[in-house]
């Protein structure tokens, strides 16, 4: 079970139209994902046209991608009446590996949010210390972690989990333990959300560190396994 898969079943279940990826250079996801219409975030895409070519033929729903490229605030602040016009049945958020990157991604998107919604963040549980190192790059991660460092980043993504499911009572959040962590967001009641970034809420959780993370995983996270994801789509 990987991104992809958690996407496409939510949108298949409960009839979803609208499908918005952050952080889609390859379109290693965005191509895959089957829905009416899609909305590609990215500051820059790197998708052969050969590639897009492909996954038009494979996926028609690809023949109807806009393509946004630009960051994620920008397009936020500048693309109202876009997510008006195609509320939000499922996010996933890949972009910038960070702490508040994340959760202001996140924050941005729950006002959009369709009640049956989801957002799905990748990389929030890191397969090890140097995989969670705060940056604001792999290569900036790596020149951090030195001799530990394995190719592999996800950076402090999980804090912005542990934000929601401390500061944001609207909203259940949990990690899901595959594809280096799918952080799970959804609406508890039907209405709209317009959560704000506390600042004092958000520096707190700054000075948690991993190793601590990992020894209160299903407290600060909600870690669990894959099967809690099967009992949602069966529970509708």
């Amino acid at each position: 079970m990987d991104r992809i898969g958690i996407a496409q079943q939510w949108i298949d279940r409960h009839s979803l139209k609208n499908y918005l990826e952050i952080g889609c250079r390859s379109g290693l996801s965005l191509l895959r994902v089957k829905a009416n219409t899609k909305i590609a975030v990215d500051p820059q895409f790197a998708i052969p046209v050969k590639t897009k070519i492909k996954w038009s033929l494979l996926n028609p729903s690809n023949l109807r991608l806009k393509y946004f490229e630009m960051t994620s605030d920008q397009f936020f602040a500048g693309n109202r009446a876009v997510l008006d016009r195609y509320p939000i049945g499922v996010a996933l958020i890949d972009g910038l590996h960070t702490y508040r990157q994340a959760l202001v991604d996140v924050l941005n998107i729950l006002p959009y949010l369709v009640d049956s919604g989801l957002i799905v963040m990748h990389d929030c549980y890191p397969p090890n210390a140097a995989a969670a190192t705060p940056a604001e790059s792999p290569a900036e991660a790596q020149k951090a972690a030195a001799e530990s460092w394995t190719n592999e980043w996800c950076g402090d993504t999980w804090k912005a989990v542990m934000y929601l499911r401390e500061f944001v009572p609207e909203v259940k959040a949990i990690v899901l333990n595959c594809d280096y962590g799918l952080g799970i967001v959804r609406k508890r009641h039907p209405g709209k959300i317009v959560p704000k970034l506390e600042k004092a809420s958000f520096e707190k959780l700054l000075r948690h560190q991993y190793k601590e993370m990992i020894e209160r995983q299903k407290d600060w996270i909600g870690l669990c396994d894959t099967a809690s994801f099967s009992q949602m789509l069966n529970d509708g």
